[in-house]
């Protein structure tokens, strides 16, 4: 059986997930519907939302300045009443408090990219007490993309990240459900067990939702049969679609959308009954191994191995690419398995 080929690179990229989920598409420019067969576009680098300075649907332009404040909805947190104003804070550096979080601590997609933070004259109630906004960007060939909006105490003490599109506050750092691609820091194990799950959700034989779904709840819809997915962690369509993009291109994730497998309701997850999936009988088990890292390239091997009467074995295998591209390791090739 094949030896598991343990290598590093000097370059990794964090394991948490970016500041997906914001401003109208989120961090990936996904804007893909559960269910459907929309397709995902990514006409700008992943994990950017806006150009700074372009004007959005509502018309508004955003810049990286003090002078263009944003102003958001009051959100409503279970840990108490927050509220948002345009008043102006005390003279303070709030982008030099946030960025001295470091990167991984932001949940920002690169632990080693640059990003650029802006003081956004906001301030916010949160759970209490005061807490003032910093914009975030990417720079990319000499362009700016927004990405998300933070919000620190003025003694640099905490930090929120503001979930836009669900109008709440997530106190940092969070704790994410499934780990970013990185295949300087994970074990091809660690990496299939969370993109295999996540794949084979998709599989139109299968009722696998990665955590299981609860069959007491049925529902028609669209002349078929769904069961609310019961994992907490893939349960809306927002979390299924940030897990998603930690592991797949989105030509990847166009393609498990085209399934119908999953429809979005009333805020809810729910899959689409199916008879169940087999397994072959003669199937014995299943080896990763890391074949190939440099750079911006990581290749995989996956072993299947069959045992048959008279002691006869077959192994079939199956390769997978990964790339690294503006910091962040994404799938661009994954073999079908069904």
């Amino acid at each position: 059986m094949k030896k598991f080929i343990a290598l590093l690179a000097a370059s990794a990229c964090i394991a948490l997930s970016g500041c997906s989920g914001e401003k109208d598409a989120g961090g990936t420019g996904l804007e893909s519907t559960v269910g459907g067969s929309e397709a995902v576009t990514e006409e700008i680098p992943p994990e950017k939302t806006e150009e700074a300075g372009v004007s959005s649907a509502a018309g508004e332009t955003k810049q990286p300045t003090e002078e263009t404040p944003e102003t958001a909805p009051a959100p409503e947190t279970g840990g108490g009443d927050s509220s948002e104003s345009s008043e102006p804070a005390p003279d303070a550096n709030y982008s030099a408090l946030v960025s001295a979080f470091g990167n991984t601590y932001l949940g920002l997609p690169s632990e080693e990219k640059i990003y650029i933070f802006s003081d956004n004259g906001l301030s916010a109630e949160i759970n209490g007490g005061t807490y003032y906004g910093v914009s975030c960007y990417d720079e990319y060939d000499g362009t700016l993309y927004y990405m998300c909006d933070y919000y620190v105490s003025a003694d640099g003490s905490e930090v929120y990240r503001r979930y836009e599109q669900e109008d709440r506050y997530a106190l940092l750092p969070e704790v994410q459900g499934f780990a970013r691609l990185d295949p300087t820091r994970q074990s091809p194990e660690e990496i299939f067990a969370a993109a295999d799950g996540l794949y084979m959700m998709f599989d139109p034989d299968s009722n696998s939702a990665v955590g299981g779904f609860d069959e007491s709840s049925p529902l028609e819809f669209n002349g078929a049969v769904y069961y609310p997915v019961t994992n907490e962690l893939l349960d809306t369509k927002a979390e299924l679609m940030d897990a998603l993009t930690k592991y797949f291109t989105t030509d990847i994730i166009n393609s498990l959308m085209s399934t119908e497998k999953f429809t979005d309701i009333d805020g809810r997850l729910y899959v689409k009954a199916c008879s169940g999936g087999s397994v072959s009988p003669n199937y014995s088990g299943t080896e990763y191994e890391l074949t190939t890292l440099n750079e911006d390239t990581a290749v995989f091997t996956r072993y299947d191995t069959y045992n048959f009467e008279a002691g006869e074995t077959s192994e079939v295998e199956t390769v997978y690419t990964a790339k690294k591209e503006f910091g962040v390791w994404r799938f661009t090739d994954f073999p079908s398995a069904w």
